[in-house]
């Protein structure tokens, strides 16, 4: 069995569980595991116990602190990269292979590991390019953010194997010059024991969901702007935001702007231990973003038997079949979310779609199938 090793990007607070979830599948498969978790400064989340605890796996922990300035900001970067690049090194005669999940620019440690003579997957987890391009839109965007893409353009050609989520993102985040070593696999899976339906479809109110950053690339305010013209044809309905990003001042201030509050509830960051009560009282939850990979909140609505409207970017269309298992929605604007949230709950299939979604879930996204793709991908290095 292989010799493992996994680098972390600088987590925050929405990135510990799915790399979790990444560990949790390689101890499975390796005869060892390394894991370096970055957190950012201020961050409260830790892997979880039960994956710390297995016996063949080295945990090493290190703290990003960002920066006052944007020079600051970019050394500090620098500095966190040379030590994770150290610490590849430090492993070198423990380690066959790393897997670098969303990479982004973290291109020293990726340097150390192939000068070092390893193989190197990277998975990447979205489309990496275009969050870039959407965070640089902000006015508050960070010259850092401006210089990440010829780093992740330098890690796709070093990376001996890319894994995606599906293979439909190869044409969709242009990346036909690397098929011949992308590979095709996941680490989502969930807790069903967590993840359930407690309220059945038709026991719920109107409650109309968003949860994830509220940021430009997720289309935040569009979903915001759609909520006066939904209100216009469902009279009782309630929206509920939660999440935390670079839009909340500005998402507070359009519900105050147009009188909303009693509709609207903004909720800021939510621990996951609580999400499955919040999507057990949601009649649909709305995803517009402008870009994604394999939403896991996605998966964790459909658990718990909540439909979802989307738009088809990322893997969403290998999930949600319009009417089926979910609702398929053309483009983001206010005007089309509007009209397919309206179609969605009007639609006389909401309890079909609810039990197709709940099943569909629970027989694909399963820490054994997770395990069986990832055993694949490591059969060809």
């Amino acid at each position: 069995m292989t010799r493992i090793g996994v680098v972390s990007p600088i987590m925050g607070e929405a990135s510990i569980r799915p790399f979790s979830n990444l560990v949790r599948v390689l101890q499975s498969i390796a005869s060892s595991t390394v894991v370096i978790e970055v957190y950012c400064r201020g961050c409260l989340g830790v892997i979880p116990e039960c994956i710390r605890a297995e016996d063949s796996s080295i945990f090493k922990k290190l703290v990003h602190a960002t920066g006052k300035s944007k020079t600051e900001t970019i050394l500090r970067h620098i500095l966190t990269q040379l030590k994770m690049g150290f610490l590849v090194a430090s492993f070198a005669r423990r380690v066959d292979c790393w897997v670098f999940y969303t990479p982004g620019d973290l291109t020293i440690p990726l340097i150390a590991a192939k000068m070092l003579g390893k193989r190197v997957v990277i998975s990447i987890g979205g489309n990496e390019e275009s969050i870039v391009q959407w965070s640089t839109m902000n006015a508050r965007g960070l010259v850092l953010e401006r210089i990440t893409i010829p780093f992740v353009r330098t890690n796709r050609l070093l990376a001996d194997i890319i894994v995606l989520y599906s293979a439909v993102l190869i044409e969709q985040w242009d990346m036909r010059q690397y098929a011949w070593k992308i590979r095709i696999a996941h680490e989502h899976f969930l807790d069903f024991q967590m993840f359930n339906v407690v309220s059945g479809i038709d026991a719920r109110s109107t409650n109309i969901g968003y949860v994830g950053r509220l940021s430009q690339e997720k289309a935040t305010m569009h979903f915001v702007e759609a909520i006066p013209l939904v209100l216009r044809d469902v009279k009782d309905a309630r929206f509920v935001i939660a999440g935390d990003g670079s839009l909340r001042s500005s998402v507070e201030a359009y519900v105050r702007k147009n009188g909303l509050e009693d509709r609207v509830s903004v909720m800021g960051w939510v621990p996951h231990d609580e999400l499955p009560e919040i999507l057990n009282e949601l009649r649909l939850l709305v995803m517009p973003s402008y870009t994604e990979g394999l939403p896991n909140v996605m998966l964790e609505a459909m658990a718990c038997g909540t439909p979802v409207l989307a738009t088809p970017v990322g893997a969403i269309p290998d999930v949600i079949a319009d009417g089926e298992t979910g609702f398929l929605m053309p483009n983001n604007s206010p005007e089309a979310i509007a009209q397919n949230i309206v179609r969605a709950l009007g639609s006389g299939v909401l309890r079909e779609v609810s039990k197709n979604a709940h099943e569909f879930v629970r027989r694909t996204y399963t820490c054994e199938n997770s395990v069986k793709k990832w055993k694949e991908v490591l059969r060809d290095l």
